[in-house]
């Protein structure tokens, strides 16, 4: 079985009237913020979970070749920048 997790990016104003489905290998919950893989650059983005299914892979929700996968857990995923140990948390707010 695999858990798939349908995704708004609800603070991207271009794509936050969609919902998009994702492989995701970890447990998760609908209400809960991930950080997941946006554009065809793959820039992660924080996204809320919208719905959660377990299918086989010929059930899944989307194409699974067109599947992206969740990156983490939210706060989970670190990395050294500069010396420092840093969190993503899906992108960084640059404007309003």
């Amino acid at each position: 079985m695999v858990t798939y997790a349908a995704l708004r990016f609800t603070e991207d104003e271009n794509i936050a009237d969609r919902v998009y489905w994702y492989r995701c290998g970890f447990a998760v919950q609908a209400g809960e913020r991930v950080p997941a893989p946006v554009g065809s650059h793959d820039r992660l983005q924080c996204a809320r979970v919208e719905r959660v299914l377990e299918a086989k892979e010929a059930d899944a929700p989307y194409d699974p070749a067109l599947l992206k996968d969740v990156a983490a857990p939210y706060g989970a995923r670190t990395f050294l920048w500069e010396g420092r140990l840093c969190k993503e948390l899906g992108g960084v707010r640059y404007d309003a």
